[in-house]
């Protein structure tokens, strides 16, 4: 493994995030009859920079081939320290942390980052809907540096099953036409690594005997780890950079597997994006989306 395992000694918050989750997760589950709070406060926060050495290694693991990122924090980097602040909020929400589950995430890149600087981290609940069983939350963090203005958007989607859910007749919709931009692989040991470079060291990534036992019968990559390498891609392969994403994870890339294939439309639609997928190499679609 070429990522230092002492990068984990700046994953304090995260880490200590999964041991909340799972002492709660091992307590009596929350009342279901509970009410969300009316409101949430906005979570703010000033945090330091990720260290040059941290950085380095996640660009690296992310298949960046140049010096794209020489000065400044690659935009998707809030995979690294932004779920701490998530988590406070959906920790005031009646739903039980050992449900949760990462549904996809948005950015929108005004400006970049310069490395070094500290962060400021402001984080909102724009809304929360219980339907059909499931209750879908999102919250929208605006990152940027401490002395300057936002940089970024950030949208997280996450959801928590609260009952049974009926099938609904999916609407049949017209599909552009896609190209085949390229393919990345992923190692048996990339949850490890992308666990050791954010602080999520959730075992269905890495321990094959418990990630045998959870529904996707062995490793997984982290959704957020299919994101950073699909969105890098796409930069590579189109020589230019990404101005916003917004993506839904469908399926899982299992580890280790060849050929994750990401695909994008030959033309922009009506909403001026172009349309994503992801596919394994059987073509099972991973992720969908739409990026400018």
């Amino acid at each position: 493994m070429e990522t230092p395992i002492k990068l984990l000694l700046e994953q304090g918050p995260m880490l200590k995030t999964l041991g909340r989750i799972a002492v709660k997760t091992a307590l009596p589950s929350k009342d279901k009859k509970a009410k969300n709070p009316e409101s949430f406060p906005v979570v703010s926060e000033i945090i330091p920079s990720p260290s040059p050495e941290l950085i380095r290694n996640y660009v690296r693991w992310a298949g960046v081939t140049d010096n794209r990122y020489s000065t400044t924090l690659p935009p998707h980097m809030f995979t690294q320290f932004a779920l701490p602040i998530c988590t406070q909020q959906i920790e005031m929400t009646r739903y039980n942390l050992g449900g949760i589950i990462n549904q996809g995430c948005g950015i929108t890149i005004y400006d970049a980052i310069p490395m070094g600087s500290d962060l400021k981290i402001d984080c909102e609940v724009v809304s929360i809907n219980e339907e059909n069983g499931r209750a879908r939350i999102h919250q929208r963090l605006a990152i940027g540096p401490a002395s300057g203005k936002k940089s970024l958007d950030v949208d997280f989607y996450t959801a928590f099953i609260i009952g049974k859910s009926e099938k609904k007749t999916k609407k049949t919709e017209e599909k552009p036409e896609f190209v085949a931009l390229g393919a990345w692989d992923a190692k048996s040991n990339d949850g490890f690594e992308f666990g050791v470079l954010t602080g999520d060291l959730n075992p269905i990534h890495w321990i094959s005997p418990i990630a045998k036992m959870s529904p996707f019968k062995g490793k997984v990559l982290h959704g957020f780890g299919m994101f950073v390498r699909t969105f890098e891609l796409i930069q590579r392969e189109r020589k230019s950079d990404i101005q916003s994403m917004d993506i839904r994870f469908i399926s899982p890339v299992k580890l280790p597997s060849k050929g994750n294939e990401v695909w994008v439309s030959t033309t922009t639609q009506e909403d001026e994006t172009y349309r994503l997928e992801q596919r394994n190499s059987t073509g099972k679609v991973q992720i969908i989306g739409h990026f400018q």
